[in-house]
């Protein structure tokens, strides 16, 4: 399985001030054709936890699923970026720039962002499932969050809540199930809020629907999205490389993009190993 092999690639290290060494995952890469190269993202930093925390929570699904230590131990490096960008009051930072600074200066990236911090959550609360470290409880019921946040962001935290199954949590996960509930529009899609008309896909899993139902209809919209992966669209041009791990960006103007970064192939690899899953009839529900 060489899902993460493309982050792999694209993970680096400096030591902090107090020489601990810190793993990092390079936001973009770009390909000439042979390799691919590191790119970071314009204005805005080399590597962040929105992606960090992502691929944690991919490796640890992994290991679940395989058993693979090489999965458990990448998994345990990244997760270390995470515990950087907290700051002494417990709100995450979302980028470092050149010289390994947490970018605390933009309109876009401040502390306790609910994206980045909902996902370093989700990462520590699946750690915490997977290893029962309680140091990786501590981390995950201290993270704040320093601003509202809608349903997308509420399904986040509720997934985390529900990996890290811990009895106070209870209530509020119940609260947040509601507003999941409740933000389903009068049409019967997923939004951000009932205030909201435009239908989002925050709410679109067919993978976890055909898990629970069995309903085929849930299978073949899953496969369906597979297919995309493997060149099954306008384009007709592979996007994942399997043996590899790398995934294009995107189609853009009728072309291939040429970037492959880390968010690419970890939504591509979270559809990979699902797909795996589904090939080998090896559910756990």
């Amino acid at each position: 399985m060489n899902i993460l092999k493309h982050l792999a690639g694209l993970t680096n290290y400096f030591y902090d001030s107090t020489n601990n060494k810190i793993p990092y995952i390079h936001v973009y890469s770009c390909t000439d054709g042979k390799k691919f190269h590191p790119v970071d993202a314009n204005g805005e930093g080399k590597a962040r936890v929105d992606d960090a925390a992502r691929a944690c929570i991919l490796a640890f699904e992994i290991y679940e699923y395989t058993q693979d230590k090489t999965a458990l131990e990448t998994d345990l490096k990244w997760i270390k970026f995470l515990d950087y960008m907290t700051d002494d009051n417990n709100l995450m930072l979302n980028f470092i720039d050149e010289d390994n600074n947490r970018v605390t200066n933009t309109q876009s990236y401040y502390p306790g962002g609910a994206w980045w911090s909902s996902r370093a959550k989700h990462a520590y609360a699946k750690a915490f499932a997977v290893t029962k470290d309680d140091a990786y409880l501590t981390k995950y019921t201290r993270l704040k969050i320093s601003e509202a946040f809608d349903s997308d962001i509420a399904s986040i935290l509720l997934i985390a809540g529900m990996e890290a199954n811990i009895e106070e949590d209870f209530q509020d996960l119940y609260t947040l199930a509601i507003s999941l509930l409740e933000s389903v529009s009068v049409d019967g899609y997923m939004v951000h809020n009932r205030n909201v008309h435009e239908m989002h896909m925050w709410g679109y899993h067919e993978f976890e629907a055909y898990i629970i139902t069995r309903k085929e209809k849930y299978k073949k919209m899953f496969l369906d999205c597979c297919a995309w992966f493997d060149g099954k669209s306008q384009l007709g041009e592979r996007i994942y490389n399997r043996l590899n791990g790398a995934c294009r960006d995107g189609i853009k103007d009728g072309k291939l993009s040429k970037d492959c970064g880390a968010e690419s192939a970890i939504e591509a690899g979270s559809v990979e190993l699902r797909r795996i899953i589904l090939q080998e009839q090896s559910f756990k529900y």
